[in-house]
């Protein structure tokens, strides 16, 4: 069994991720680090890359989780 040391990252769907970025961003204090071919929105609180993904959507929700 794998031990996991952190939570990486929390993927979440978005119909709207420009506005659920500004939220990140002006409310958590996150920055965007990264935007995907996809539009997909990176944040990060500046330790990583990223700990937040927000992916465009047709339903919104939490997605998945990356463990290191």
């Amino acid at each position: 069994m794998a031990k996991v040391f952190k939570l990486a990252y929390a993927d979440f769907a978005s119909k709207d991720v420009s506005k659920l970025a500004d939220y990140y961003t002006r409310t958590m204090g996150y920055a965007l680090a990264h935007r995907g071919e996809d539009g997909s929105a990176y944040m990060s609180n500046g330790f990583d890359h990223h700990y937040i993904v927000i992916t465009p959507s047709d339903i919104a929700g939490f997605g998945f989780t990356g463990t290191n």
